[in-house]
């Protein structure tokens, strides 16, 4: 990534401050990053790029969620970063960028958010920085799923060693998908689908809904498993996570059946009582 243009207004969200009635508030929240854009970005939430679009064609607008990356209620980091391939933003491309972070409460029917409040990012133009947005949600839950200070810092290991690691997960996860074991599935990714679970709410039937409908990529894939290739090792900013990923941002690992493609990512950390990498 090179030269990128881009400014926020540093804005502070603490909820405790301007809504003192919900300080003790029973509802769950959510918080999201509500989108409409024409140039590729990147999002990272306390250095975790947890979201990355390389090839935004006109104008996309999106909303991704950002609790499955937030432990607890303790102050956290947003970044935006804006992308271009000659390494300029135009200022008069700056006011067609329109991010919003959103907190809503948990919708009552499926897909019906009430919003709460929001807060519009603004780029200014001639400034060759990135600015932080720095947010403290309210949060019914504290979740260790979602923490990462018990993962170990993955600059201070061997990369190579890291990387030998990191392969034979890739390898065995393949292995997974290309017999379609669902079981084996569900068993390794037990810590990811728990870290969606608690911090979306979701109800024993939603949670069941959503480890079926993952479970049936794996079961569709069996026997499309593709030549894990073209890959590079990627640790997050933060240390903490590592992946593989091709040069335009993908995952190497996916199936093909039917002209149908299935990416399967990963997000890999080392626990400090393993040497073992595991899924996040």
């Amino acid at each position: 990534m090179k030269n990128f243009l881009i400014i926020f207004f540093a804005l502070l969200i603490n909820c405790n401050n301007k809504n003192k009635s919900m300080e003790n508030s029973k509802d769950n929240f959510i918080y999201m990053l509500n989108y409409n854009t024409n140039v590729n970005f990147s999002i990272f939430i306390n250095d975790f790029l947890i979201y990355e679009n390389n090839n935004i064609q006109g104008s996309q607008g999106g909303m991704i969620e950002l609790n499955p990356f937030i432990p607890n209620s303790s102050t956290q980091n947003l970044k935006i970063i804006l992308k271009n391939e000659n390494g300029n933003i135009p200022s008069t491309e700056l006011s067609k960028q329109n991010f919003q972070l959103i907190r809503a409460k948990i919708p009552l029917e499926e897909n019906r958010f009430e919003e709460i409040d929001k807060a519009k990012f603004v780029f200014l133009p001639k400034q060759n920085i990135i600015s932080i947005v720095e947010f403290k949600p309210i949060l019914s839950y504290d979740s260790k799923e979602i923490n990462l200070n018990q993962s170990k810092d993955l600059s201070k290991i061997d990369k190579t060693e890291l990387s030998d690691k990191v392969l034979a997960f890739y390898e065995n996860y393949g292995e997974i998908i290309n017999t379609g074991n669902t079981e084996a599935y569900k068993k390794l990714f037990k810590n990811a689908h728990d870290r969606e679970i608690i911090s979306m709410y979701y109800t024993p039937e939603e949670a069941n809904k959503m480890i079926v409908k993952l479970s049936q990529r794996i079961s569709e894939s069996k026997g499309g498993l593709q030549p894990l290739e073209n890959f590079t090792l990627y640790i997050h900013p933060n240390n903490k996570v590592v992946e593989l990923r091709t040069k335009d941002g993908k995952s190497p690992l996916f199936s093909k059946l039917n002209g149908k493609i299935k990416r399967f990512g990963v997000f890999l950390h080392i626990p400090n009582n393993s040497d073992n990498v595991t899924i996040y």
